[in-house]
């Protein structure tokens, strides 16, 4: 008995450290501006999702659906007005696939609606 549960601790050790020791989604990190006051999306390896389209902060989480393309939950968005900007477009993004050296954005139907450079 002692040897059934050793050996069924021992493979989900084993499990759990191939699950940890996975490549991470191709679209981490950086995406836009090197500074915090231009537009940049920040995907954090533990899933959060933070950026800045030039004027209005956002937060909420990411998940890779494959290598390259990511899907965005829970974001949400301040809402302030600011000269020169028409509409806070980093908002309606509801996905991503990285292209390149561009993390390519679309909304929740699927349309493009804007890309970011790495810096």
């Amino acid at each position: 008995m002692f040897r059934r549960i050793a050996f069924a601790l021992a493979v989900a050790g084993v499990l759990a450290l191939a699950a940890c020791s996975q490549e991470p989604a191709a679209a981490t990190g950086r995406w836009g501006s090197a500074s915090d006051s231009g537009p940049y999306l920040e995907l954090a390896s533990d899933g959060q999702l933070f950026g800045n389209d030039g004027c209005n902060s956002l937060g909420g989480h990411w998940r890779a659906e494959s290598p390259d393309t990511v899907t965005f939950d829970d974001v949400a968005m301040t809402l302030m007005a600011c000269a020169g900007q028409e509409e806070a477009w980093l908002g309606a993004a509801g996905s991503a696939k990285v292209q390149g050296d561009r993390l390519v954005l679309f909304d929740r139907d699927g349309t493009e609606i804007g890309s970011l450079p790495r810096p």
